[in-house]
């Protein structure tokens, strides 16, 4: 699998991640780190051991995420304006 996290807006990569993913449907869990405030994508790919881009197998999957300045962060959920 290949993680690749993009700026929201711009869309350059700030982060490729990659893990192997057995056939039996464990979970896979990827650290990747800390984040400048503003908004990401979050695009999930199944590609071949030493794929390329365009080499994609099966599904595909985009999560957005918003990252904040440390506070409060659960008094409201919406992404820091500046």
């Amino acid at each position: 699998a290949r993680v690749t996290i993009a700026r929201l807006g711009s869309g350059a990569v700030v982060r490729t991640l990659t893990a192997r993913v057995g056939g039996g449907g464990e979970p896979v869990e990827l650290a990747a780190g800390r984040f400048e405030p503003g908004g990401y994508a979050a695009m999930v790919e199944i590609v071949p051991a030493g794929g390329a881009a365009g080499d994609v197998k099966g599904a595909t999957t985009r999560r957005d995420f918003a990252c904040e300045r440390g506070g409060d962060e659960w008094a409201d959920p919406r992404p820091d304006v500046a």
